[in-house]
């Protein structure tokens, strides 16, 4: 009998990735009951959203409206290494914080759900490049920078909305353009962090993987629920 809230799986010896080790479905006091959403998980949130936050308050206001900062940096960095759900939530609260105290407000409601959707974006697309049992460089780095390229870009080209609805169109534009100097190291420094955490802790992407199988495990739970 499943407790709710907790997917329930047969007792099969498919060998996945959990909790930082690899087991098997058959130890019944491992597998059988699964948190989804665990306090391990609640921490990483809590921490990166605490590093973005304070990243963000490292701020340089741009003429045209809003600021330079090294928050995204951050969320990228917590997308790579953490996996989508924690780069989006991690974006979401922590730039949504420092837009309130900065005296930004008017931005938070974008600020919101385009830092989820950058975080989850670098992250998806890296998901599946690594592994916890190796990192290997020449296999991933063209993912790598696809995925934090196409995180950087869709965090420029979504701010053009609030742009264009809280200011105007040649706001917009020196958007764009103020965006430019900002690349070397909103793309470049956290290629640079997941190369060097990667190599020297490799182990630290089976939280990732942890993650994964929890959800699908809980899919399995709910489409068996449904035969």
């Amino acid at each position: 009998m499943c407790r709710v809230g907790y997917p329930c799986i047969p007792a099969k010896r498919d060998r996945v990735f959990y909790g930082g080790d690899t087991v098997t479905t058959k130890r019944v006091g491992v597998f059988r009951h699964i948190k989804i959403w665990e306090a391990k998980d609640i921490a990483v949130v809590a921490v990166f959203s605490g590093l973005v936050f304070v990243l963000t308050m490292v701020a340089i206001p741009m003429p045209i409206g809003g600021y330079w900062h090294f928050g995204n940096v951050m969320i990228m960095i917590a997308a790579l290494l953490f996996g989508p759900l924690v780069g989006g939530l991690c974006g979401m609260i922590g730039a949504t914080l420092a837009d309130l105290v900065l005296g930004y407000g008017m931005w938070a409601p974008f600020t919101f759900w385009i830092k989820f959707v950058n975080g989850v974006i670098a992250g998806y697309l890296f998901l599946p490049a690594v592994t916890h049992r190796k990192f290997d460089l020449k296999a991933c780095w063209t993912t790598l920078v696809v995925a934090t390229v196409l995180g950087y870009a869709s965090n420029v080209l979504l701010y053009v909305i609030p742009y264009w609805i809280l200011l105007d169109w040649p706001s917009v534009v020196g958007w764009l353009v103020g965006a430019v100097p900002s690349i070397a190291y909103e793309i470049g420094a956290p290629i640079i962090i997941v190369i060097a955490a990667g190599r020297a802790f490799p182990r630290i992407f089976g939280y990732r993987e942890s993650v994964r199988t929890r959800f699908d495990l809980y899919r399995k739970r709910k489409k068996a629920s449904l035969e």
